[in-house]
């Protein structure tokens, strides 16, 4: 056993079995270690962050994990709960055991908006009972052309039921 002292008390011990910091590490560059070695943080290691040759890995095994900027919550991941994302310290998003809420803090309107590359149809497709039969699958297309579609998978295609153009008419459609 070595023990290293500085200003008259024990800052460093190492054993045949590792070594004990007491105080603040400086790592002047950089931590490196292999795959699968942990970062245990927390008397029960109760968060531990490492690379398991394959993934990226962060694991919380008690409490909730929270990415902050100094007090301001950026993300909080709920033990069993929801994750939740905020905007400037306001939560915008968060899951929910029926589904994903959005909610804007403030006085404004709040947006869901679904962009399509350039060239391409900004599209939101609803399916019922899993999606796994046709007549479930309803698709709201913004198409390329100005149109805006209600259509239907029941037949095993797209078909479209409504179709309203920008600055136009209305068409209805039957099977």
């Amino acid at each position: 056993s070595t023990e290293m002292w500085y200003d008259g008390s024990k800052k460093i011990e190492t054993t045949s079995t590792g070594a004990s910091i007491t105080g603040q590490l400086d790592l002047s560059s950089h931590l490196d270690m292999g795959d699968s070695d942990v970062i245990k943080l927390g008397d029960g290691d109760d968060l531990q962050i490492y690379h398991s040759g394959s993934l990226n890995l962060v694991d919380v095994y008690t409490n909730d994990l929270q990415i902050r900027n100094g007090s301001e919550k950026m993300a909080v991941f709920n033990l069993n709960g929801a994750v939740e994302l905020y905007h400037d310290g306001e939560l915008q998003a968060q899951t929910a055991g029926n589904g994903l809420r959005i909610k804007t803090a403030g006085d404004t309107d709040t947006e869901l908006s679904v962009v399509g590359p350039e060239g391409r149809n900004g599209i939101i497709n609803l399916e019922a009972d899993d999606g796994d039969d046709n007549a479930d699958i309803w698709g709201l297309v913004a198409g390329t052309d100005g149109n805006f579609l209600l259509r239907n998978y029941a037949s095993g295609s797209y078909e479209t039921n409504i179709k309203a153009g920008g600055n136009g008419g209305v068409e209805l459609y039957y099977d």
